[in-house]
C-alpha cells in the first residue's frame, strides 16, 4: 500500500480535536487522530472498560471514539465476551504528515 500523506501537523490536529471534544467529520481528518490514539496501545487484547479508561484520557465520549476505532478497522470487538482486540501494530509507516511552515 503506498504511504498516505496528512497535509495537517498531526500534533495541532490532535490537541484541537481533544479540545473541542468532538472528532473531525471529515474522514481523512480522523485518521490521524485515532492513530495517535493507538499510540498508547499494546499488541494485545484489553477489556472494553479498559480501552474506555484509555480513551476518556482524551475524550469524554469514549463510546463514539471507541465506535470509530472499530469502524476503521483499527479495533476488533467480541460483543459476547466484552473485549476489544486493538490493533496497535498498525503500520503507522503508512502514515506521515507533512509539516507546513
Amino acid at each position: 500500500m503506498d504511504k498516505v500523506n496528512f497535509p495537517a501537523d498531526f500534533d495541532k490536529l490532535f490537541d484541537k480535536t481533544v479540545n473541542s471534544q468532538s472528532l473531525p467529520r471529515n474522514d481523512f481528518q480522523k485518521q490521524p487522530v485515532l492513530l495517535r490514539l493507538l499510540e498508547g496501545f499494546e499488541d494485545r487484547i484489553y477489556s472494553e472498560q479498559e480501552v474506555n479508561e484509555a480513551i476518556k484520557k482524551f475524550f469524554d465520549d469514549f463510546t463514539t471514539i471507541r465506535r470509530e476505532l472499530i469502524f476503521w478497522l483499527y479495533a476488533a470487538e467480541a460483543v459476547d465476551a466484552g473485549i476489544l482486540g486493538c490493533e496497535a501494530g498498525v503500520d503507522k509507516g503508512r502514515y506521515s504528515q507533512e509539516h507546513h511552515s
